[in-house]
């Protein structure tokens, strides 16, 4: 495998193509903006009129229909949710030009044949390691991306801080130890790998490290990876994740509400509402972003369920 750096790319590559990106969302902003601002040409395809285009409009972005996004476009970029790629490519795939570059950020509906391009089309994998705030964010930095681990990591920090809560540490405090320091240690891990971690904290912290960590994630642990990742490989997750899909997602709807639900959800909500410069840092967040932070902390459990339902459900309808 040869490893690519920024210093292999060749920006003379792309130079005078229309690139067309389809959604506004997470990657789809991220991946516009980010090339808009290095000089290309760069056109938005989403529904005329909802948020996406007109957010993309504000930040100085040319929009227009995906089908005719599309039209002459030398790469195109499909970055809309997984669940709704498949019926979305059927309305733009009579306008790719042959010779075009297909784009993806996440190779699910290739892999799996949910999407099957012509011959003519080139088809590529970009996924950038991180959410698209933070690939906008690293972007403007000028910095790399971070890489994210969705699952057992949100697990293993949700059930510490149940742990805590249960032997009677006060809820502030579990978040505190649980969720909020992990970033610290994350970004030693991620700046020099075990090596800086141990560098940078106490003897005593290292001891617990090295002696409690592997009792916590152990062989069991290891051989359930072992089972999630022959889930994957053989195509049962796959097939699992589109039959929710085909039945309006049931099952997701539930346990995202569920999750979104916790009690260290709704401790995390107040106490970030104290911390401004989180939000001072998300630059391309929302200005409001601090009170909706505030009052989400005031919502009973219920309404908050129901609004992620909700909130869900809209994201993939208006994922364009």
């Amino acid at each position: 495998m040869k490893l690519y750096s920024h210093k292999d790319v060749d920006r003379k590559a792309l130079k005078g193509a229309r690139i067309a990106v389809l959604g506004y969302g997470s990657q789809g902003r991220a991946h516009a903006l980010n090339l808009k601002d290095s000089g290309f040409d760069v056109v938005v395809g989403v529904r005329r009129g909802g948020g996406g285009w007109r957010q993309a409009r504000r930040e100085g972005l040319q929009v227009a229909e995906p089908a005719q996004a599309v039209q002459g476009a030398d790469v195109v970029a499909l970055l809309i949710p997984d669940p709704v790629q498949k019926e979305f490519y059927k309305g733009i795939r009579k306008g790719l030009k042959a010779g075009a570059t297909l784009l993806f950020a996440h190779g699910f509906n290739i892999h799996f044949r949910q999407i099957k391009p012509a011959k003519s089309l080139d088809v590529v994998l970009i996924a950038p390691k991180g959410p698209g705030d933070l690939v906008r964010r690293q972007y403007q930095e000028g910095r790399g991306e971070q890489a994210v681990l969705c699952g057992g990591a949100t697990e293993l920090v949700v059930k510490g801080f149940e742990t805590l809560v249960e032997a009677g540490y006060q809820p502030e405090v579990a978040y505190y130890e649980c969720l909020h320091e992990l970033k610290l240690i994350v970004d030693l891990l991620h700046e020099g790998g075990l090596a800086k971690m141990h560098q940078f904290i106490s003897e005593t912290a290292k001891y617990g490290d090295l002696t409690r960590g592997p009792r916590i994630v152990n062989e069991r642990v290891k051989n359930e990876m072992r089972k999630v990742l022959k889930e994957v490989r053989s195509g049962r997750f796959a097939r699992q994740w589109i039959r929710e899909n085909a039945e309006g997602r049931p099952n997701y709807q539930k346990l995202l509400a569920e999750d979104l639900d916790r009690q260290i959800e709704r401790v995390g909500a107040g106490l970030r509402a104290r911390m401004p410069w989180l939000h001072e840092k998300r630059r391309s967040a929302p200005a409001s972003a601090p009170r909706k932070a505030a009052k989400s902390a005031k919502r009973k459990p219920l309404k908050r369920a129901r609004r992620a339902r909700h909130e869900s459900a809209t994201a993939v309808r208006h994922a364009a």
